[in-house]
């Protein structure tokens, strides 16, 4: 069995949150004092793949006028903050085993003669952490041609990434809580190879129906220069786009390094 020697870059979620901070509007001109407009915001979570239905146990955190609240869905995967000032909505979403995903939404103010109070919705799509991505590194450090390992210990990965971006096809809704930014909270994962030079990434979000674009790329890979053994250089490649399938390993194969 291979061991494997993993450095899980999990990022500390620090989501800068200006959540529902109300937008200024002119006063209008009919003679009558204006009226507050707030809203009472919904948030579903839906899982990317599985659109039928609501992620129940999932958290939605928004900074609201009354501070940080974190509210978990039901059954209908949906969580309802209440009398919240319209404008920009900052929030993350969470559920074990799923990427976490911050994001930004907007919801319109209007000039009113009275108080009301509005309802507003908007859509978050998670992805399952389930998918992950394996090969090896290898080099003929002696230059004898069998371009097997002779210095195993050498092949040592610094920095091996895993990156995520938001791509359009990314449901953003349209009108009232219409998305204006989405982003995976913990964009990178990074792992060091073992001994032999191999490497494994378990439990990353998969890109199911192309909502995120993963790209992999290896960054100061330590390894003795061929010619005078004990010479260290760096080496590196990337980004390389790769497809994260859900529930499966993405074997990258064996990576010469001349």
């Amino acid at each position: 069995m291979r061991n494997f020697k993993s450095l899980l870059g999990f990022g500390v979620i620090a989501v800068a949150l200006f959540s529902c901070t109300p937008e200024t509007i002119p006063a209008d001109a009919d003679g009558n004092a204006d009226g507050k407009y707030t809203i009472n915001y919904a948030v579903q979570v839906v899982a990317v793949g599985d659109v039928t239905r609501g992620l129940n146990g999932a958290t939605v955190t928004l900074q609201t006028q009354n501070g940080v609240t974190t509210k978990t869905v039901g059954a209908d995967g949906i969580a309802v903050f209440e009398g919240l000032n319209a404008g920009t909505i900052s929030g993350y979403v969470s559920a074990p085993g799923y990427a976490s995903v911050n994001f930004k939404a907007t919801a319109a103010a209007y000039n009113i003669d009275v108080n009301t109070n509005g309802y507003v919705t908007s859509t978050i799509y998670i992805p399952a952490k389930n998918s992950g991505i394996a090969g090896r590194l290898y080099a003929d450090w002696d230059q004898d041609g069998n371009l097997t390992i002779t210095d195993p210990g050498n092949v040592q990965v610094v920095d091996l990434k895993v990156r995520y971006n938001i791509t359009a096809g990314y449901p953003m809704g349209t009108g009232d809580g219409m998305l204006t930014q989405v982003s995976l909270d913990y964009n990178t994962y990074a792992s060091a190879t073992d001994a032999n030079g191999n490497y494994l990434i378990e439990n990353l979000p998969n890109d199911d129906l192309g909502y995120f674009a993963a790209t992999f790329k290896m960054d100061d890979v330590s390894l003795p220069d061929a010619v005078t053994i004990g010479a260290q250089r760096i080496w590196s490649y990337g980004p390389v786009a790769i497809s994260l399938i859900p529930g499966e390993i993405d074997e990258r194969g064996d990576t010469y390094i001349p």
